[in-house]
C-alpha cells in the first residue's frame, strides 16, 4: 500500500510542474484529467478534460477519456 501511495504523490507531482508550466497546455490538463479519472475523481477529470479540449478539440485522448467519465 506504501508504494501505491508513493506512486501517486509522484505521478501527482509530475502533473503538477507541467501544469505549472504551462496551464493553459493542453497535455498538461489531460495528464491531470487522467490522473483525476485513476483516483476515482470523476468531476475533476471532466473539468480537466473539458479544459484540454477548449485549447485542443482534436484531442482523441481527451476525447477518449470524457466518453467514459
Amino acid at each position: 500500500m506504501r508504494l501505491l501511495a508513493l506512486r501517486h504523490r509522484l505521478e501527482r507531482r509530475g502533473a503538477d510542474k507541467a501544469f505549472a508550466l504551462d496551464p493553459a497546455s493542453a497535455s498538461a490538463r489531460l495528464l491531470r484529467g487522467w490522473l483525476h479519472y485513476s483516483h476515482g475523481r470523476i468531476q475533476d477529470a471532466v473539468r480537466d478534460l473539458k479544459a484540454a479540449l477548449a485549447t485542443d478539440g482534436n484531442s482523441a485522448d481527451a476525447l477518449g477519456l470524457l466518453s467514459n467519465c
